[in-house]
């Protein structure tokens, strides 16, 4: 098996040796992440999530990263964020743990051919690294400046299988800001003109602190706490410039609801993190600050505004008043697929 540090010309000739078609995969180093996030930002699919600026948050012995990049020829066709997990005595290579979402990320060109040869390298490469398979989580469609399936394609001809399938809400916004609001759910459109009414204001903050009180006491209710601590949050804002930001709704200067966004393209944007304070529910503040979201998201030219996942247990379990909440927007279902191979399958 290869080493786990960082790529020499010998991994590199090693990895070369029996490529599919002219396909080159280099395994990533530090000194890559500018080529790397520079091809993220005009590829295809790419978003935040795959770039070395967000996963680079993480100390390096958090996860035996494992990630790759694909040439064919000179030319950078692919790069396939991903690290080792440990399951049992198995060692699978999977989308990296540290991002909410992954698989290969390609450029603006690449078609079906391209990603299949890309595909099958990287098999042909965890197999002979003898790894027991691959599993990845794939972004939705509204995330792709290019909305495409050829993925999906290349991985059910190589013989994957869905894991989970888990749904969240998009708010399209292509059509400007009135059609947005026009496509409200009248319960919807009456909550957000309760908290005008009701002297809600909303704008953006950097009271990353004050808020994360109020998102760790929502979140203890049902018994969890956020993903990343106060200090992860804030060293990732710092790391990604401009592309986390908190909109937070207050009455009377007292924070009533909030919500952490995350810019994952030019084409979505992401809620990550929804809170509110319960004793103010009744002023519907977070009624407010998404629809502040939503017209902030159509005056900057985004198509799509991802609200995030309202199921549970890859997918079996359902929050039905979440998902309507989400859905009086103006939203739409939108599935986040996992895509798992065993070898021996």
């Amino acid at each position: 098996m290869r080493s786990n540090g960082k790529s020499t010309l010998a991994d590199r000739i090693a990895v070369d040796v029996g490529t599919e078609r002219g396909v080159r995969l280099v395994r990533f180093e530090p000194g890559l992440a500018s080529e790397w996030d520079e091809f993220v930002n005009g590829s295809k699919n790419g978003t935040l999530f795959h770039s070395r600026q967000f996963l680079s948050y993480h100390p390096s012995e958090r996860f035996e990263d494992y990630s790759y990049l694909a040439y064919e020829g000179d030319r950078l066709l692919a790069v396939y964020p991903g690290a080792i997990q440990v399951r049992g005595t198995q060692r699978w290579w999977c989308s990296h743990p540290g991002s909410t979402y992954g698989g290969p990320v390609f450029a603006p060109d690449a078609g079906i051919e391209e990603c299949a040869r890309v595909l099958d390298s990287l098999m042909k490469l965890g197999r002979e690294d003898g790894l027991a398979g691959m599993e990845m989580r794939l972004s939705e469609q509204a995330f792709r400046s290019v909305p495409a399936d050829e993925i999906e394609f290349a991985l059910w001809r190589a013989g994957f299988q869905v894991k989970a399938a888990e749904l969240s809400t998009t708010v399209p916004l292509m059509d400007g800001y009135e059609a947005s609001v026009a496509r409200y759910r009248g319960d919807t459109g009456r909550n957000v003109r309760k908290a005008r009414k009701a002297g809600v204001e909303v704008a953006w903050s950097d009271d990353f602190r004050t808020y994360w009180c109020v998102l760790e006491q929502n979140l203890a209710r049902h018994g969890a706490h956020p993903t990343h601590s106060l200090a992860e949050i804030l060293r990732l804002r710092d790391l990604c410039q401009g592309k986390i930001r908190l909109a937070l709704a207050t009455v009377g200067g007292v924070p009533a609801a909030g919500i952490v966004v995350f810019v994952a393209n030019a084409v979505c944007f992401h809620s990550f993190y929804i809170a509110q304070d319960y004793s103010l529910q009744h002023k519907r503040a977070l009624s407010a600050v998404l629809d502040f979201l939503i017209e902030w998201g159509c005056q900057e030219g985004f198509r799509y505004f991802n609200l995030g996942i309202s199921t549970e247990q890859a997918g079996t379990i359902v929050n039905w008043g979440l998902f309507t909440f989400k859905q009086g927007f103006g939203g739409s279902g939108y599935v986040r697929v996992t895509y798992a191979l065993p070898w021996s399958a």
